[in-house]
């Protein structure tokens, strides 16, 4: 759920910064939220191997 926070909150920052004339922050967000997504996949992956996934 941390994950999925963050995420959110990162595109909401992109959308902002998507129209301003700063690539250097968009980029590095963009990056950020690119390994965010990454965690979620990973920790995911974790709650399958464990048995912890709903459904």
């Amino acid at each position: 759920k941390g994950e999925q926070c963050a995420i959110l909150t990162y595109k909401k920052l992109l959308d902002k910064v998507r129209s301003g004339d700063d690539p250097i922050t968009y980029n590095m967000v963009r990056k950020i939220m690119e390994e965010e997504v990454e965690h979620e996949n990973d920790l995911e992956a974790i709650q399958e191997d464990l048995g912890m996934t709903k459904g």
